[in-house]
């Protein structure tokens, strides 16, 4: 698998925690996971209407830095969906009834919307933040301060995101062990065992090579003194110190190891 960004990373996490013993469609997932009260955005489709609006919180909808940084994020996120599913570690049952409803609302803030009757507005919560209808860019609070303003996306996203957002949602065993061992395949932790054995045998066979080298036992020859064994004690020593020395390297390379891996994830 390639590697992921930070936002990416935590995406997948949310994806990790699905179980598949429960249905879930993905449209309420993000609403419930992504779209949450901290995130300055939520997405609104309009099926009905083929067209797909996400709001953006006045303060960083006014700055256009921040603005293009909250579509970059959502764009990032919908490829990556995409991505995900292409290769299968994620499967999205279609949905038929999705293409039916009116408005798909994605943002945890927003859970009982409904059509006043005196005003038509939309009623997105009990804080009275609601859409002005026939003009739905932008979402005023219970004041009728504007709070978000929508940016409508092009026809081209709104078609992936209705083929990529919509739908039963199950997520692999290999996209969740994925994440469970730090983001690293099958094939990369194989790769870092392998590199560990490999260092490892090298160590030994250096430390061994010198130890046979320098090797104070000899078979012909028999310690028939004290003072000869007094002398001996040393070098037994000695002994205990390379087989310390031997872990320690051993601990030092797989330290090594990893801290490269992370250098290369950033």
């Amino acid at each position: 698998m390639r590697k992921y960004n930070n936002r990416e990373k935590d995406f997948l996490k949310l994806l990790e925690e699905i179980s598949n013993d429960d249905l879930e469609f993905f449209s309420f997932f993000l609403q419930n996971k992504y779209f949450t009260k901290n995130k300055n955005s939520a997405l609104f489709v309009l099926p009905q209407q083929k067209t797909a609006l996400l709001f953006i919180r006045k303060g960083f909808f006014d700055d256009i830095k921040l603005r293009k940084d909250e579509l970059k994020k959502f764009i990032e996120i919908v490829s990556l969906v995409e991505n995900l599913k292409a290769d299968r570690y994620i499967n999205l049952i279609p949905n038929p009834e999705a293409q039916n409803k009116s408005m798909h609302i994605m943002h945890d803030s927003f859970k009982s919307p409904k059509q006043d009757s005196a005003t038509s507005n939309v009623i997105l919560n009990e804080e009275g933040m609601h859409l002005k209808f026939p003009d739905v860019s932008k979402i005023y609070n219970s004041r009728n301060e504007i709070q978000f303003e929508g940016v409508k996306l092009e026809e081209h996203t709104y078609n992936l995101i209705m083929n990529n957002l919509m739908g039963l949602l199950f997520v692999s065993e290999e996209l969740k062990d994925f994440v469970r061992n730090g983001f690293k395949s099958t094939e990369d932790l194989r790769y870092r065992n392998g590199q560990i054995a490999t260092w490892f045998g090298l160590i030994m066979a250096l430390i061994f090579g010198l130890f046979g080298i320098f090797n104070p036992f000899d078979n012909n020859k028999i310690f028939n003194s004290s003072e000869e064994l007094y002398q001996l004690e040393p070098i037994l020593e000695n002994n205990k110190q390379i087989h310390h020395d031997i872990h320690e390297i051993k601990k030092s390379i797989e330290n090594k190891i990893k801290s490269d891996s992370l250098l290369n994830e950033e």
